[in-house]
């Protein structure tokens, strides 16, 4: 987890299934019925978080349609993104993940 959040800090962007992890926020996907899907940038105040089906799912407090699930078998470092994210929400007011080097 500590090499995740240095990386975040030093301004790298991180790949998780479909999702982009930034330090600020990630980056989702619109899942439209008609049309290309869009991605769609949020803060760590517009996100919540759940698990379904066997993955880890991150999803938009405001539009359902924004949201990826990111399965934990197949997709490397699954749970340790979910432990960071949780542990982040347990922080009032956090913006940055890598706050939690702290």
């Amino acid at each position: 987890m500590g090499e995740m959040l240095e990386a975040l800090k030093a301004g790298r962007e991180l790949y998780f299934g479909e999702a982009l992890l930034h330090d600020d926020g990630i980056t989702l996907v619109k899942h439209k019925f008609l049309g290309a899907n869009e991605k769609v940038r949020l803060s760590w105040g517009q996100v919540q978080i759940w698990s379904a089906d066997g993955s880890f799912c991150i999803g938009s407090t405001g539009d359902k349609k924004v949201n990826v699930a990111i399965s934990y078998i197949d997709v490397a470092n699954t749970y340790i993104l979910e432990q960071a994210i949780r542990m982040a929400f347990k922080k009032p007011g956090l913006r940055r993940l890598s706050d939690l080097l702290q």
